[in-house]
C-alpha cells in the first residue's frame, strides 16, 4: 500500500477549514435567539464577549495543534497528558458531539429544500440519506480535493452575506437604512446569550484535528485564532444589522433573510435564502471531512482498536468515515434534532476544558516544544469557559453525561 500523502494544507486552507466549519446554520437563526435573551444592540456585544471568552481557548488550540504534527487534536494532546483512559472519553465525546452536529446540520439543509421543491416529511428523510450518502462519497475522494472543495464553498457562502453588509452600510450612508420598532424592554438573560452564541461560533477548534496534514506547522496557530476573530466580528456586524432592520427580532426564524427583505427587498432576501443552503451545505460536508478524523483518532490498542484509525493514500480514514456516515444516517432519521444544539455546545465546552488543562500540564512539564509560558493562557481560558457555560440546563447536562458513559460501556466491550 502507498505511503498516505501528506502535508498539503496550507493557511489559506486551514483558514478557509476554520471559517467553513464556524459559518454555518448557526448564525442564521443566532440573531433571533440572541435577541429573545438580550433585545437590542446589546446582543451585538455578546458575541465580542463570547468571542473574547473563547480567545484564550483558541490560542491554547493554536499552541498545541501546532507543536503536534498528527490528526486528532483533543484526544492526541489529552493521552499524553493524562493518560489512555481519559484521553478516550474526551476523544469519544468529541466524536459524538460532531456526529450529532453533522446530523443536525444535514436535517437542516434537507428541511429548506422540502420547502422549495414542496415534498412531505418522507421525502426530507429521503433527502437527508442521499446527502449524507453525497457528502461521504465526495470526503472519500480525498483530501486534497476536499480542501479545494471546503475553499471555493467558504467563499460562495461568504459572498451574499458580505453583499448584505455593503447594503446595510450603503443605505445607512445615503439615509435610507430601514429603522426597526424595538420590541419592549426586558432584563436581558446574558448568560443563556452567550451559550447560543458557542454554538454559532464553534468550528475554530476542528483546525488542529487536521494538523498532522499542514504543510508549516505554526499556520495551524494562525489559522485557528484567525477563523475565530474574524468570524466573531463578522457575526457582531451582522447581528447590528438585524437589529437595525427586522422588528420583533426575537420573533423572527429567518433574521437574515428579513433584514436582506427589509434592504433590498425580493431579490436580496432570496440571495440570502440561497446563501443559507450553500452555508449549510459547507458546514455539512466541512463536518464530513473531520468528524471521522475525530473516530480514527480512537484507533489505537488502548481504545477502539487500529482497525478504525487505517487512513488510505488518499489521506482518508475510509472505516471511519463509513462508520460516521452509518451513524449519521441514523440520527437523520429521527424527527426532531432542535435539542441537540444545546447539547453540541455542552460538549464542546467540554472539549474545551480538557484541551486547555492539557495544555497546562504539558506546559509544565516542557513536552513537545510546550513552554511555560503558555501556561499563562490556562486560567483565561477556563474562566472563559465557565463563563459561557453558566447558561446550560441540568437536562443538557445529564445528555452529555449519558453519552459519555455510552463511550465508557463500548470501552468496556472493546477491553473484553
Amino acid at each position: 500500500m502507498p505511503e498516505p500523502v501528506k502535508n498539503h494544507l496550507g493557511l489559506f486552507a486551514l483558514l478557509t477549514l476554520g471559517i467553513n466549519a464556524t459559518i454555518g446554520v448557526g448564525i442564521f437563526f443566532a440573531p433571533s435567539e440572541v435577541a429573545q435573551s438580550t433585545p437590542g444592540m446589546t446582543g451585538a456585544w455578546v458575541y465580542v464577549l463570547t468571542g473574547l471568552a473563547l480567545l484564550p481557548v483558541a490560542i491554547a488550540y493554536g499552541v498545541l495543534g501546532g507543536r503536534f504534527a498528527e490528526d486528532g487534536g483533543p484526544y492526541v494532546w489529552a493521552r499524553l497528558a493524562f493518560g489512555s483512559r481519559a484521553a478516550f472519553f474526551i476523544g469519544w465525546l468529541t466524536y459524538i458531539s460532531s456526529l450529532l452536529s453533522s446530523a443536525t446540520v444535514v436535517t437542516g439543509l434537507t428541511t429548506h429544500i422540502v420547502k422549495v421543491v414542496g415534498a412531505d416529511l418522507l421525502s426530507q428523510k429521503g433527502w437527508a440519506l442521499i446527502s449524507v450518502a453525497a457528502l461521504s462519497l465526495a470526503v472519500s475522494s480525498g483530501l486534497r480535493l476536499s480542501a479545494l472543495a471546503w475553499s471555493t464553498v467558504t467563499v460562495l457562502k461568504l459572498l451574499p452575506l458580505v453583499l448584505l453588509c455593503l447594503l446595510a452600510l450603503t443605505s445607512t450612508l445615503f439615509g435610507t437604512a430601514p429603522v426597526a420598532n424595538s420590541a419592549a424592554a426586558t432584563a436581558p438573560d446574558i448568560g443563556r446569550a452567550l451559550l447560543i452564541v458557542v454554538f454559532a461560533l464553534q468550528g475554530f477548534e476542528v483546525v488542529p484535528v487536521l494538523a498532522g496534514n499542514a504543510k508549516v506547522q505554526r499556520t495551524v496557530m494562525w489559522a485557528t485564532i484567525g477563523s475565530l476573530v474574524a468570524c466573531t466580528a463578522f457575526y457582531g456586524v451582522l447581528h447590528a444589522i438585524c437589529v437595525q432592520a427586522v422588528p420583533d427580532l426575537g420573533k423572527e426564524p429567518t433574521p437574515l433573510v428579513a433584514a436582506a427583505q427589509s434592504y433590498g427587498g425580493d431579490f436580496w432576501a432570496r440571495l440570502l435564502s440561497a446563501g443559507q443552503i450553500v452555508s449549510a451545505l459547507g458546514i455539512a460536508f466541512g463536518q464530513y471531512v473531520t468528524t471521522p478524523r475525530y473516530l480514527s483518532a480512537l484507533g489505537r490498542s488502548d481504545a477502539l482498536g487500529s482497525w478504525i484509525g487505517e487512513t488510505d493514500a488518499r489521506s482518508v480514514p475510509q472505516r471511519a468515515l463509513w462508520v460516521t456516515a452509518f451513524g449519521a444516517a441514523i440520527f437523520v432519521l429521527r424527527e426532531d434534532l432542535g435539542g441537540l444544539f444545546a447539547l453540541s455546545s455542552i460538549a464542546v465546552l467540554a472539549q474545551y476544558a480538557v484541551a486547555v488543562l492539557s495544555l497546562a500540564l504539558l506546559a509544565k512539564r516542557g513536552h513537545h516544544g510546550v513552554e511555560r509560558k503558555h501556561m499563562l493562557w490556562a486560567l483565561p481560558a477556563l474562566i472563559g469557559i465557565a463563563l459561557v457555560a453558566r447558561g446550560a440546563e441540568v437536562k443538557e447536562l445529564l445528555t452529555t453525561a449519558a453519552v459519555t458513559a455510552l463511550g465508557a460501556v463500548l470501552l468496556l466491550i472493546r477491553k473484553r
